[in-house]
């Protein structure tokens, strides 16, 4: 009987509701963002990118990113001897003419599961926040054309101050032409004015 109560008492325990999650830090009904970041899975070119937003926001959890652009400004990547050379000189091939990325814009429903604070050292406070995004984007390509796709994501925020954040993005744009997808990895970094 003296094993049981410890273990009843536990059980019961569980099953009392605890006290809610207190939501730290402020909520703005609107955030912009501007950012830079790069494409570092691109194999034929390097460069970097200049990304902005207007964010609303409807509760803690639940977002609308209603406008975002990026403009990639790149280079061709020079390792010696290009791909085309190679490809010329050992197979006598030509090689298809590249297509980068050269801007877009996009729209995402943003989800933020994860925030609170946390205490560095136990002196130092850092808010922050763990969001996903799922979207809408349009790319304009070098070739003179462009495609619609897919915008999905994963991000972290931490609090500067009580208007100011600064951001981590990882972005995957998959668009669609004519039968063909392509894939466009986007890691940024950005500063976040909440009002």
């Amino acid at each position: 009987m003296r094993q049981v109560v410890p273990v009843l008492l536990v059980v019961l325990g569980l099953g009392i509701p605890s006290r809610p999650a207190v939501a730290h830090g402020p909520l703005y009904r609107n955030e912009i963002l501007f950012a830079v970041g790069t494409m570092p899975a691109s194999a034929t070119s390097k460069g970097l990118t200049l990304y902005g937003s207007y964010t609303l926001r409807f509760t803690r959890h639940i977002g609308w990113e209603v406008l975002g652009g990026m403009w990639f400004f790149s280079s061709r990547r020079d390792a010696g001897i290009s791909l085309e050379d190679e490809l010329s000189n050992n197979y006598d091939v030509q090689p298809t003419a590249e297509c980068t990325l050269e801007a877009l814009i996009n729209s995402n429903l943003i989800f933020t599961p994860l925030r609170g604070d946390l205490l560095v050292l136990g002196d130092v406070e850092i808010g922050g926040e763990v969001f996903l995004n799922l979207g809408y984007a349009m790319g304009s390509f070098s070739n003179d054309r462009s495609a619609s796709g897919l915008d999905a994501g994963l991000g972290v925020r931490l609090r500067l101050g009580h208007h100011t954040s600064v951001r981590l993005d990882l972005r995957e744009y998959l668009f669609f032409h004519e039968g063909s997808h392509e894939h466009n990895f986007h890691l940024s970094v950005g500063l976040g004015l909440g009002f």
